[in-house]
């Protein structure tokens, strides 16, 4: 999308570059809290949300791995998660935009699904790792203003309409946190 929005500025504008000019208050510090993976399990609509024991499970291999996952999710959605409290991260909600972009801006990591929160995490400076359902909506709408990987689902589920409806199930976590290993990889390369 970063990419996109590029070319479009250069086509209507004559801009040559595109650069984000979201400057947090100096009280803030960029990934002071490195270890911190900020975990966004939902989405604007439920399809496009992977399995929530499968995010259950990544957090637990991220703990394991020394990482300190924390679920970020809107009032609206807590009280899908509340019954999960005793085996999810600690789970967080903010009552404005503000203090959610502090936080993220704060987290070493972004991981979550198709959806808004990685796009700010990646205008933030912070690596996202994003769960697609469908490579062409992946293609156009992944976070680009930082690091990104995706993860989509396996090539050889047959058909559209399997793919549609499986494709929850056939993303495991071992894949994605293979993802993570992949994005913390390229990250440790560049710095």
């Amino acid at each position: 999308m970063a990419q996109r929005f590029a070319a479009f500025a250069a086509a209507h504008f004559g801009l040559q570059t595109v650069e984000i000019f979201i400057r947090a208050p100096l009280e803030f510090q960029h990934r002071r809290y490195a270890q911190r993976v900020a975990v966004h399990p939902e989405a604007s609509t439920a399809d496009k949300c992977w399995l929530a024991r499968r995010f259950i499970g990544l957090s637990r291999r991220l703990s394991r791995e020394g990482f300190a996952p924390e679920f970020v999710v809107a009032d609206s959605e807590r009280s899908r998660w509340l019954p999960l409290a005793s085996v999810a991260p600690p789970l967080r909600s903010f009552r404005d935009t503000a203090g959610l972009a502090a936080w993220l801006y704060e987290s070493g990591w972004f991981i979550g699904n198709d959806s808004g929160l990685g796009h700010l995490a990646s205008a933030l400076g912070i690596a996202t790792l994003t769960v697609f359902r469908r490579r062409r909506v992946a293609q156009r709408w992944r976070p680009g203003f930082q690091h990104g990987e995706i993860v989509l689902p396996p090539w050889w589920v047959p058909t559209a309409g399997l793919k549609e409806k499986g494709w929850r199930e056939s993303i495991s976590v071992r894949r994605v946190q293979r993802a993570f290993r992949v994005l913390r990889a390229r990250v440790a390369s560049i710095n």
